[in-house]
């Protein structure tokens, strides 16, 4: 960045560095909601072996999110990744 070779993809690769962070930030989150809905889960599972399945099927659904999230937000963060290779490295592009 800042460089006088970069001055076109400037405003791309500045948008695309802001989405990284905003991914960074989501993927920090997941972790404690992870451990959440985990405990949701656990918490369920008791409720389970006294006669209530319900919230069991309930918690291991809002379970799955995370993970879903995490992937899908990685897959984001590839292409971004993509992205800034191909407008970051003008030597290795031509």
């Amino acid at each position: 960045f800042g460089k006088k070779d970069y001055e076109a993809v400037w405003q791309a690769a500045e948008k695309l560095a802001n989405t990284a962070q905003q991914l960074k930030m989501e993927f920090l989150t997941s972790a404690d909601r992870d451990a959440d809905a985990f405990d949701a889960v656990m918490k369920a599972m008791r409720l389970a072996r006294k006669g209530e399945p319900e919230p069991l099927q309930q918690a291991v659904m809002q379970a799955i999110d995370v993970p879903l999230s995490v992937m899908k937000n990685g897959i984001r963060l590839l292409e971004i990744a993509c992205e800034m290779a191909k407008i970051g490295n003008r030597k290795g592009s031509q």
